[in-house]
This record gives structure tokens, C-alpha cells and sequence, in this order.
């Protein structure tokens, strides 16, 4: 599913853009298919996120389902997954932020980095709500970490 929705996303995506978005809906009813049969595939679920050498993780193809049912079917399963330990609160972060950035709105959680013009103290608790660390925290942590690169 992942190999799919790259297809036609790293070459030539403009003209084939109605062969993309069939491949997107295709995928998007496996996902409801799975999510509702067995949970969100998560590492107990379908094992490690290098299977065969390829990263199995589903981020990218949530980000590239419709907005009605992300907002509707995606997003609020996602947050009780996160509930229950079995997802990750940046995917939640990442589906309602790319979506008001697609549509011309400011991040609410801060999890791109576009321009945010939301008080620090304010972007924390909101992140902290869904079990975000802090604003910042990521980069400090790999710039500690890795002091010879910058991030």
C-alpha cells in the first residue's frame, strides 16, 4: 500500500494525479478495513517498522486521505489509539495540522515546521494534551545528542 502511494508521487505526480487519487481512495478503504477489523497497525500488531528492509509505518498514506473522513473516521480513532498507548501522538498532530495548513489556516499543534505564530506556553498545552513533549524539545534533543550536525 505504501509502495502505491508513492507511485506516482515520485515521478511525474501532475499527470497522473487522477490515477494517484484512485490509488489514495483504494487505500484509504483498506485502512478503514484494517483499523476496524484489527486496531491501528501498530509494532504488535504487524511487528517491527523494518519489515523487509522498508518502513511499514502508515503516516504517510493517513496524510493522503480525504479530509471529510480523516476528520470524521481518522482522526477520531487516532486519538483513542493514542488513549491506549497504540499510537503516536505526533500522527494525531500531523493529520489535523497538515489539514488546516492545506487549507490556508495557522498549525494547532506546532508539528511542522512552517512558521507558528502561537505563544510557546500555549502550543505546550495543547500538546501536552495529546502526549506531545514541548515545542522545541525534538530539535534540542537531537542537536544534544548530535552536537556536530544541525537540525
Amino acid at each position: 500500500m505504501k509502495s502505491q502511494d508513492q507511485f506516482y508521487r515520485k515521478k511525474d505526480y501532475k499527470s497522473n494525479i487522477d490515477k494517484q487519487k484512485i490509488i489514495d481512495l483504494k487505500n484509504q478503504k483498506r485502512l478503514i478495513e484494517i483499523f476496524d477489523r484489527y486496531g491501528y497497525p501498530n509494532k504488535k500488531i504487524i511487528g517491527g517498522y523494518n519489515i523487509d528492509n522498508d518502513n511499514v509505518d502508515i503516516t504517510v498514506m493517513l496524510l493522503h486521505t480525504n479530509d471529510s473522513i480523516r476528520r470524521e473516521y481518522f482522526m477520531p480513532k487516532v486519538l483513542e489509539y493514542i488513549k491506549h498507548g497504540e499510537a503516536s501522538p505526533e500522527l494525531y498532530a500531523n493529520l489535523h495540522d497538515q489539514l488546516l495548513l492545506y487549507n490556508g489556516e495557522d498549525q494547532y499543534y506546532g508539528s511542522y515546521e512552517n512558521k507558528v505564530d502561537i505563544p510557546t506556553n500555549e502550543l505546550n498545552k495543547r500538546r501536552r494534551k495529546i502526549g506531545m513533549p514541548n515545542y522545541g524539545y525534538q530539535k534540542w534533543r537531537l542537536n544534544t545528542i548530535y552536537p556536530d550536525q544541525e537540525y
